[in-house]
């Protein structure tokens, strides 16, 4: 089971790549009405499929509930990295589920411990939303990462307020975590000598800092625009 890193079936399996599919799935199933697709299997069927191969699957540690980069050729997580966008992405996957299986409360409890798992491990001491390469040097991958988790967390936590108590309280938690990341990002986080610019580390600038450049800004404004989108919508 799952979805391969690329066409090569010695590739890799990715979480990314998995969680993408789900997404993917659930999004045709809305676009054609609960159409058809390969094999003459409902989109809706295959993001199922592919979800409960997830679930099961190593991608997701078991004592931390974080999800992991990936899987080797034998399907062994052994010393795979934890990133923030992978957290994030699987959000999206789960309330779609929820939403086409409102009945099936797996997706949305899986994604709350996700979540969770986040704000309590992917933080630094002041609750902001670090990336592990932030002690050394982030790519220009690695610097757009927390802008997709935030991305992904606001739009779970808007559905969960639209579901009413007990989820609306549970999403209560993560609109806070958003709102203090855009002002600790506002606040510390900006090239606030040169070009305005956002910075790859929202809660401060010391030590290593990348940017500003057009990637470092683009991830600090999604965090802004996550922001901004729970003021209007909770």
């Amino acid at each position: 089971g799952g979805v391969h890193e690329t066409r090569s079936v010695a590739s890799d399996k990715n979480a990314i790549t998995n969680e993408l599919f789900v997404e993917l799935a659930l999004r045709l199933h809305d676009l054609t009405a609960g159409g058809i697709g390969p094999s003459n299997i409902s989109y809706q069927d295959w993001a199922r499929r592919a979800w409960e191969w997830f679930r099961v699957s190593s991608l997701v540690d078991v004592e931390t509930h974080l999800v992991l980069d990936g899987l080797s050729q034998s399907c062994v997580s052994e010393g795979s990295a934890v990133w923030t966008y992978n957290q994030g992405v699987v959000l999206g996957a789960a309330w779609r589920l929820h939403a086409a299986q409102p009945g099936d409360a797996e997706p949305l409890g899986t994604a709350l411990r996700i979540a969770d798992a986040a704000l309590l491990h992917l933080v630094d001491c002041q609750g902001v939303l670090r990336e592990q390469c932030e002690e050394t040097s982030c790519d220009h991958n690695g610097q757009q990462f927390k802008g997709i988790f935030a991305t992904h967390l606001a739009e779970f936590t808007v559905y969960l307020h639209g579901l009413g108590p007990p989820f609306a309280e549970r999403g209560k938690a993560f609109a806070d975590f958003l709102l203090l990341n855009a002002e600790r990002l506002w606040e510390s986080g900006r090239d606030v000598h040169g070009t305005g610019a956002f910075l790859a580390r929202w809660g401060g600038a010391r030590g290593w800092q990348n940017g500003p450049n057009g990637v470092t800004h683009t991830s600090g404004m999604a965090c802004i625009l996550a922001a901004a989108l729970l003021l209007r919508s909770t």
